[in-house]
């Protein structure tokens, strides 16, 4: 048996791998679990409710949740099983943007998980003249003024299935007639710098990717996966496909809930972005802040130990035996906190610090970074899990059926295969400028091959800035650089067009808090931190440390301390934990003139 559709995943997995498990989510203080066959018959409830009500072949159906959990996936391959289109959008999403996404659409229907969404909608009703309907997963009562209708509970659709009898022949020929290459999804990029652009996936693009994965990716029907990162991302939600294909158990978690969850449930992968390792790191320090005499030593020692790890080199048998005790006595916290019974994490959406790589690796927690883009559904390269097959600072080895080249004129990465989507919904003169006349898609990122194989990414074309004397300056090496200093949360690096590079930086609070107490610094509040001489003076160190290691177009000339974490919700990062820069920019703008005057 063979799956070319989406949908075709379940009776895939119902034929090759049946699980007692194969979605769970926590509801209240208990997991509740969806065999194999369960979520088979809520899809096809799903889809005669779907037909019941109108919905039809080619047709787009929103869907906005704000954490992952098995209705989603329900209604989600509902959708498709009658050739519907689903249009995922993000909770985060400003209400301009629902605007402009629903009415490009011409979205009929919409489901969102909670009180909160439905009540965002509600605020632009009389902007959607094709919403019909907003069905909710939740079971809520409104309160809002401005509704001409009560929510409708997603099981009303279920029932609407039923008193249709739309009968099971019926559903089975929709199904026969959709093909591999028919419209499966469209994906709105998050508008930073413009108008949202919706992506174009058919079920090809999707499944090809898939199986391309799967050849290369060491997890089967016995693995337990958690699922936390936004699912209306392709990258989650292509993964939480590969995890049916593959017949594993998916236990669906809050981004809040997930180390809680971990506990529990003992995934043995999972996807995650830097900048979740990077708060557990965090953590892992504020924690040996507070360590004293022997036991800081031996974290000290074990954290040294840990940085001059290297992959697939054997050194001598005194490192080796150093490494198996540093795991024994400090690394094997790292585990306990990940579950205990992790095999792997997978990375991508942004840049990981070599660093935090190398250090997982060493605890015995192998992190493989990949590279993809909504465009290409998603994944174009990862490092590989099996021995050779990783190179630490890069995004690994590409994946079978796609093509990776560099081009020679700017170092754009350019790729070819049959996971490039089918263009922009609705604007085929934008698709034009992003795939050229030979089929090659143009990423808008900058990279290099390694060794001949492993592919690097310099930078983000669009973010690399000339300063006024002629050179180019890639920002993302520059603030990971800058981002090993335990003393700093976030930073952005800038100049385009100015004399020199200048930085924008948000400090880790909690370790200035602890640098205050040891110091005999007052602390009052982050605001007053920023500005106090003795913070500023411990930055400039951070910056001339750094510095040396760059060269004179790269330096960081002048800083600024910023007292406001950026996060999805003050819309300074993107829902998969991007830095979303024209944005940063525009925040500080007073203040970054500042520093050039």
């Amino acid at each position: 048996m063979n799956f070319t559709r989406l949908f075709d995943l379940l009776p895939y997995q119902a034929y090759k791998y049946p699980q007692a498990v194969a979605m769970a989510h926590k509801v209240g203080d208990d997991w509740q679990t969806y065999s194999t066959e369960e979520v088979m018959q809520y899809a096809d409830k799903v889809s005669k409710g779907l037909l019941a009500i109108g919905v039809q072949k080619g047709e787009n159906v929103a869907m906005i949740t704000s954490q992952n959990c098995p209705e989603w996936s329900f209604v989600d391959l509902g959708i498709l099983q009658i050739g519907a289109v689903n249009v995922p959008l993000y909770p985060t999403t400003s209400l301009e943007e629902y605007v402009f996404i629903l009415n490009h659409t011409e979205a009929r229907f919409c489901f969102v998980n909670n009180k909160l969404l439905y009540e965002k909608l509600l605020k632009i009703q009389s902007q959607l003249p094709h919403l019909q309907a907003i069905y909710t997963f939740d079971k809520i009562i409104s309160d809002a003024a401005i509704t001409t209708s009560l929510p409708l509970h997603w099981q009303s659709l279920l029932e609407a299935g039923e008193n249709g009898n739309i009968k099971d022949e019926q559903l089975q020929s929709i199904k026969t007639s959709i093909q591999p290459n028919d419209l499966a999804t469209i994906i709105y990029t998050s508008g930073t710098t413009g108008t949202p652009k919706g992506v174009m996936l058919s079920h090809d693009n999707i499944v090809s990717n898939i199986k391309s994965v799967l050849t290369v990716l060491p997890v089967d029907h016995t693995n337990r996966m958690m699922s936390f990162l936004p699912i209306s991302h392709i990258f989650e939600r292509t993964v939480n496909y590969m995890y049916l294909a593959i017949g594993a158990s998916i236990y669906y978690s809050s981004l809040g809930g997930f180390q809680e969850n971990l506990q529990v449930v003992k995934p043995n992968y999972f996807t995650v972005v830097p900048r979740i390792l990077e708060k557990i790191v965090e953590r892992v320090e504020r924690q040996a802040a507070k360590l004293k005499g022997q036991r800081l030593k031996v974290y000290q020692w074990a954290m040294q130990l840990g940085e001059q790890y290297e992959l697939d080199v054997r050194k001598d048998w005194k490192y080796e035996l150093k490494l198996k005790t540093a795991r024994r006595l400090v690394f094997n916290k790292w585990q306990a906190a990940l579950g205990g019974e992790v095999k792997g994490l997978v990375i991508g959406a942004a840049p990981l610090q070599p660093k935090l790589a190398r250090l997982f690796t060493a605890a015995g927690i192998p992190i493989r970074e990949g590279y993809g883009l909504t465009e290409t559904a998603p994944v174009l390269a990862f490092n590989r899990f099996t021995p050779g097959g990783t190179m630490l600072g890069t995004v690994g080895v590409p994946i079978p059926s796609v093509d990776i080249k560099i081009n020679k004129a700017d170092g754009e990465i350019l790729v070819k295969g049959p996971n490039v989507m089918l263009g922009y919904y609705k604007r085929p003169d934008l698709t034009n400028e992003v795939i050229d006349e030979e089929g090659w898609f143009h990423t808008g990122d900058v990279g290099e091959f390694i060794r001949g194989r492993f592919l690097k990414i310099t930078d983000r074309k669009k973010e690399i800035f000339k300063i006024s004397n002629g050179k180019f300056v890639a920002p993302q090496p520059i603030e990971n650089l800058f981002k090993t200093s335990p003393y700093i949360d976030q930073i952005l690096v800038g100049g385009r067009g100015r004399k020199f590079a200048a930085a924008i930086i948000v400090p880790n609070f909690e370790q200035l808090k602890s640098y205050c107490q040891d110091n005999n610094i007052a602390y009052t509040n982050n605001e007053a931190l920023v500005k106090q001489p003795q913070i500023l003076a411990l930055y400039e160190s951070i910056q001339k440390a750094n510095n040396r290691q760059l060269s004179t177009s790269e330096q960081v000339r002048k800083f600024m301390l910023v007292a406001e974490t950026w996060t999805v919700e003050n819309g300074l990062l993107t829902p998969t934990l991007k830095l979303k820069r024209p944005a940063v920019y525009a925040k500080y703008h007073d203040l970054v003139e500042q520093m050039y005057t």
